[in-house]
């Protein structure tokens, strides 16, 4: 593993299940040597406490501005919440909630996660962190 900068990816990415199943595939399935191992180990740990801070404050950022019925029940359309986003300040909290990231210190090659089954959505998903991936 090589010790590249650190990357920075956004929180509504490393929160996504994508990459939580495609990360959780390279950890249970690849062969990676002990270090690798053991830094992806302490990154989903890591991920997880991040994940569960940035649910809440989507939840926070959901009970402050989503659209209500008139019974003041959350609209949700197409499996979404409804938002008012010609409202500047909603445009503004999406945006700052849009920006928030994670540090990430890890860096995995195309042979150490080749020959695993992992979904185009899950590549796609876990694509930051692959060193020697072809754009």
């Amino acid at each position: 593993m090589s010790r590249e900068n650190n990357k920075t990816i956004p929180l509504h990415v490393v929160s996504s299940q994508s990459f939580t199943q495609g990360i959780q595939k390279v950890f249970n399935k690849a062969e990676l040597d002990i270090k690798t191992a053991h830094k992806l180990n302490k990154y989903i740990k890591k991920l997880e406490e991040e994940t569960k801070s940035y649910q809440a404050v989507v939840q926070k950022f959901i009970q402050d501005y989503a659209k209500r019925d008139e019974a003041g029940e959350v609209i949700q359309s197409g499996g979404g919440v409804t938002f008012d986003l010609t409202n500047k300040e909603v445009q503004q909290k999406n945006k700052e909630l849009n920006e928030l990231s994670i540090e990430v210190e890890l860096s995995l090659t195309t042979s150490q996660i080749e020959g695993l089954k992992l979904t185009a959505a899950e590549l796609s998903a876990i694509s930051p962190l692959i060193s020697d991936l072809e754009e």
